[in-house]
């Protein structure tokens, strides 16, 4: 039976090939047990909403459309981290966007989110 191809790693921007979601290395990073849990981080029930809202009122990739595409957004992005002090329910702060241009974002700032 043939080999599937090896895919890209997940984490944005890693070069690694693999035939897992992560490579060795960032595998082991996404299981580390000191990193906080999604509600210890800010992502609570009322961040759903919060997300939800974002995204009925801009259901586009705000990046996507300042470039003169259409592309249709499915994260809502942190303009300013939450690691780096950045408000996790502010408007001001979110960012409708694409998987492609989130994880763009995540690449230039890997720490952040």
């Amino acid at each position: 039976m043939p080999q599937r191809p090896l895919k890209p790693c997940r984490h944005p921007g890693c070069p690694a090939l693999t035939n897992t979601g992560y490579c060795e290395q960032h595998k082991r990073e996404q299981w580390n047990d000191n990193r906080k849990n999604a509600r210890q981080r800010g992502y609570t029930a009322q961040w759903e909403k919060v997300r939800a809202y974002k995204l009925k009122r801009n259901p586009l990739c705000e990046r996507c459309e300042q470039e003169k595409r259409v592309t249709p957004a499915v994260m809502v992005h942190h303009i300013k981290p939450i690691s780096q002090g950045g408000a996790v329910l502010d408007m001001a702060n979110l960012m409708s966007v694409c998987r492609s241009c989130h994880d763009k974002l995540h690449s230039k700032h890997p720490g952040g989110g």
